[in-house]
């Protein structure tokens, strides 16, 4: 609040803060990847979410509930997982989940890309074959998705994008004289890879 000269915030919705910010359009593109699931005929979905909240994942998780109830969809508490939203992290934490017994759903959505490979390499120790038993799709299309066997499905949001629109705001800002706050959201798009079936 104090900083003295025109600034837009990044990667952060902001809510309930006074400012100017581009972010991802969080709800909208975890929706996406629901919808798909539903479109594959899957009714049991389940979801790993992060245990550390911050505004993006606190968004994509209630974009997964919204979802659900849009498509009429029951989100039982032994389908929603919490784990640290750190590749290690979340492979110790899902290797906890099996060795307790708890079932693994048919399909996922998982917060962040970092999450998803941990998940799917304690999933492939504990024999559960990706994508015949386990459909995954995580969020953020990092570099490893590509390269990770099997590839990842996943949630793109084009962040050249983020920066050119964080850009023009801030252009806009400084030369319009009655320039009025503003929140962009960025949309994505599904990246269907070998992960889901």
């Amino acid at each position: 609040e104090r900083i003295p000269i025109p600034y837009v915030i990044v990667d952060n919705s902001m809510p309930h803060f006074d400012c100017n910010c581009v972010a991802i359009d969080n709800k909208e593109n975890v929706f996406k990847a629901i919808q798909y699931f539903v479109e594959k005929g899957f009714d049991r979905i389940g979801y790993f979410g992060s245990s550390v909240e911050i505004q993006n994942f606190l968004e994509r998780k209630q974009g997964f509930f919204e979802a659900m109830e849009y498509f009429h969809l029951k989100v039982s508490r032994e389908n929603v997982f919490g784990v640290p939203p750190t590749m290690l992290g979340a492979f110790e934490q899902t290797q906890k989940y099996i060795e307790d017994g708890r079932q693994i759903p048919p399909c996922l959505f998982v917060d962040n890309d970092t999450m998803t490979i941990g998940i799917m390499k304690a999933l492939n120790i504990a024999d559960y074959a990706i994508p015949k038993d386990v459909s995954i799709i995580g969020f953020d299309d990092i570099n490893f998705c590509t390269i990770y066997s099997p590839t990842i499905s996943t949630v793109h949001v084009n962040k050249r994008m983020l920066g050119k629109m964080a850009l023009s705001t801030l252009q806009n800002m400084t030369e319009i004289k009655d320039f009025k706050k503003v929140k962009i959201r960025i949309s994505g798009e599904l990246k269907i890879r070998q992960s889901t079936k």
